[in-house]
């Protein structure tokens, strides 16, 4: 039986705020399983929107989330706003019931690109995006409690990490307040944390290099990929190609690398569930997702030569 409510937690609607009077129309329907996602649910809440919450957890899919559709028809709302849950076919279905449909995105999952706009512009962070299409401005954050450098901090982190927030203003300290109520935000949806970092921990102590990319890799059956991502901050290693073997090699992350590599990887593994991140750098596969006779059982070795072999 799938899980779902309207999102409520601790969090209250802020019921004389001017926001809900513009945001009354829509549904606003996500995934709950980053820091990302939760401060969107946070602020959407305060904001007085009618949430979906999923229970999907990552690679979450609107195909996947059954009876959304009829729950869409029974809130009765003309808008709905989706946050990273592709699925073409209910958001068909979607549009051809009479919604007005908004994807929120900034992701590639195999062929399909969400990281690009209808110019062929890229977009920023879902949370970026969110907040222009709700027009929530940084006074409004305030307003509804939240600190907007904090708030921008993390759509950024999530979309063009800590380089972005280099180029966006943010110094040392303010990088690691940033960093600081993402570990936050992520204590808070996952019970699991303390396990995951110790697992992210020992992955980073017995992490390889092979032609000058850092291989980690976990038997453990939590991901560890963000959170090595941020002990690799902690060391000043972030911007290094890296490769993640979590979950016993059934989750594959590819960071830092150019976007030749992420097209040549693509091209190496077609049919499989992948997606693109960190602003086209960073690449990911989910064997769990894929048909079982396309999983990708590649040892480093083979991968570090595959993404440095000259065209």
């Amino acid at each position: 039986m799938v899980f779902w409510y309207l999102f409520a937690l601790h969090f209250t609607a802020s019921k004389g705020h001017p926001l809900m009077k513009n945001l009354r129309d829509v549904l606003l329907i996500t995934i709950d399983n980053d820091a990302e996602a939760r401060l969107i649910l946070m602020i959407a809440t305060k904001a007085g929107m009618r949430v979906y919450r999923s229970a999907q957890r990552h690679g979450a899919t609107l195909d996947e989330e059954t009876g959304i559709v009829e729950f869409a028809q029974t809130v009765d709302l003309p808008c709905i706003w989706t946050i990273e849950m592709p699925g073409e076919k209910t958001e068909a279905m979607l549009r051809s019931s009479g919604f007005d449909l908004t994807i929120i995105d900034h992701h590639t999952y195999g062929d399909l690109d969400r990281v690009h706009n209808a110019q062929g512009a890229r977009v920023p962070s879902s949370l970026e995006q969110f907040l222009q299409h709700a027009k929530i401005t940084k006074t409004d954050l305030a307003r509804l409690g939240f600190d907007p450098l904090l708030v921008y901090g993390i759509g950024i982190m999530d979309d063009r990490y800590v380089e972005g927030l280099r180029r966006a203003g943010y110094d040392k300290p303010m990088i690691e307040s940033v960093l600081s109520y993402r570990e936050e935000l992520e204590r808070q949806i996952d019970p699991h944390y303390a396990e995951r970092l110790s697992a992210a921990e020992l992955a980073w102590k017995n992490r390889q290099i092979h032609n000058g990319v850092i291989v980690y890799a976990s038997d453990n059956q939590l991901s560890i990929s963000r959170l090595v991502s941020t002990i690799a901050i902690q060391h000043n290693v972030e911007s290094k190609p890296s490769i993640i073997f979590c979950r016993g090699g059934k989750q594959l992350f590819v960071l830092n690398i150019l976007t030749a590599q992420v097209e040549r990887l693509n091209r190496a593994f077609p049919g499989r569930y992948t997606w693109t991140y960190g602003g086209g750098h960073c690449w990911g596969l989910n064997n769990e997702k894929s048909p079982k006779n396309l999983w990708v059982t590649i040892d480093s070795k083979d991968l570090v030569d595959l993404l440095t072999q000259a065209e």
